[in-house]
């Protein structure tokens, strides 16, 4: 009986050789898949903005902005002679262009 189950431990198995193929393919897609994953990580780290954490709100509020100061300079009459003037002095063609300049900030 001794003989017998010797002989059947050492004979190779015939379709085992399939079964070796399938967790070794399956870790080499999951490998990839970090790897995918890592590199769109790090590419969106790269491109990120870079926030100054230094400034307050505060700080940022205070700082100059020439578009306020520039329609601080508008008078405060409510003649319709100056309104006009203003109307026209005011530069709108750039509007678009900031508005476009906005959108892309926000939108990634």
């Amino acid at each position: 009986m001794d003989n017998q189950q010797e002989f059947n431990n050492s004979t190779p198995p015939t379709e085992g050789s399939k079964e070796g193929k399938g967790p070794v393919v399956g870790i080499i897609i999951i490998i990839i898949i970090l790897v995918i994953g890592a590199v769109y990580v790090f590419t969106n780290q790269l491109n990120a903005p870079v926030v100054d954490d230094e400034m307050t709100a505060e700080e940022i509020e205070n700082l100059p902005d020439e578009a306020t100061d520039e329609l601080l300079q508008y008078s405060n009459s409510d003649e319709l002679t100056d309104i006009e003037r203003e109307l026209m002095e005011t530069d709108l063609d750039n509007l678009e262009a900031d508005l476009d300049e906005i959108e892309a900030e926000l939108i990634p």
